[in-house]
């Protein structure tokens, strides 16, 4: 291997032939997602011509490598899965159904779903692929994902392992069958204790990263609802149980932000000051049909220990007794 000013030139050495970006994954030991970012960013030359991920090389391909000088994404640590959970070196994962077309999980708060622009760590789809979980390849770089939780809310994710099942579920997503159910800590008293949050969100004028109600870019907008009971209310936090009529970005903090109740510690759509352990969201219960086996299934979690202490000891019993049917 010859390198010259962040460039390496080596040859292929593979018994079978291979996807350059699975390839280039095992050779510098990252995930798939990080790989691709390399060769989309024209790093990645064979006979001096750029190539794709899904590009295959073979025995004694000469590759020309543009290292770069801080990682495109990030090297996934080692993960590993029982059955049960998923291990990697900061994360602890449970897995509450898997089987040959899709998986279940209970998100950890903090992790990042999928890779995006100025994504640095490890994302949740990096860690799958790295436990050798097989998530559904649909042309591109969120392999598996159907539907996201932000960053900072925990809880219920199915995810696609197989074509059939993601174009399934996506099916059952678009036509409002999917059932999803959240907790959410409010900072400040709702004027009603149950209702509904009609208001259309689109792109934000001014901050990129935020979605709207009421100061959309024209075009963008769409229709959104959201449902909500509350189940305890103190002078100035609210803990209430939501279930998503539609599934836009961001949709429970920017309706209750509407409402001027925001998200408790959510600092995009309130004047809160940004803290580590970010909002306070779960979802906490999901409903849909398999997509291949045609059966019902039905998840639900507990009050997370980091909620409870909003909600009360007796919050699960509380939560049940207002559930929606």
């Amino acid at each position: 291997m010859d390198e010259d000013n962040h460039r390496i030139k080596f040859s292929v050495f593979l018994l079978n032939s291979q996807r350059l970006d699975r390839y280039l994954g095992d050779v510098f030991s990252m995930s798939r997602v990080t790989a691709k970012a390399w060769i989309r960013s024209g790093r990645i030359q064979r006979n001096n011509k750029t190539l794709k991920p899904a590009d295959i090389v073979t025995q004694k391909d000469e590759l020309m490598v543009a290292l770069p000088k801080k990682c495109v994404g990030p090297i996934v640590p080692h993960a590993t899965h029982d059955g049960t959970v998923i291990y990697a070196d900061e994360w602890v994962i449970p897995i509450l159904y898997s089987d040959d077309h899709l998986m279940v999980i209970n998100k950890p708060v903090g992790l990042i779903v999928h890779g995006g622009p100025g994504i640095q760590s490890e994302t949740l789809v990096d860690i799958l692929m790295s436990a050798g979980v097989a998530l559904a390849d649909v042309g591109h770089d969120r392999f598996g994902i159907v539907h996201r939780l932000d960053q900072f809310t925990e809880g219920l994710m199915v995810i696609a392992k197989s074509k059939l099942a993601y174009d399934g579920l996506q099916t059952q997503f678009k036509e409002r069958r999917v059932q999803k159910h959240y907790y959410a800590v409010l900072k400040g008293v709702l004027r009603a204790t149950e209702g509904v949050i009609d208001y259309p969100i689109g792109r934000d004028v001014s901050v990129r990263a935020r979605q709207s109600c009421r100061h959309f870019i024209l075009g963008t907008e769409k229709d959104a609802l959201t449902e909500y009971k509350v189940v305890r209310q103190w002078s100035n936090v609210s803990f209430v149980d939501v279930r998503l009529i539609t599934g836009r970005t961001h949709q429970i903090r920017v309706h209750f932000s509407a409402l001027n109740c925001p998200v408790l510690g959510d600092a995009l759509y309130s004047r809160q000051t940004k803290k580590g352990e970010g909002y306070y969201l779960q979802s906490y219960r999901l409903t849909f049909d398999h997509p291949v086996l045609g059966k019902f299934l039905e998840f639900q979690l507990p009050v997370s220990s980091r909620l409870k202490k909003y909600a009360g000891n007796d919050a699960d019993d509380e939560c049940k007794s207002n559930k929606y049917r």
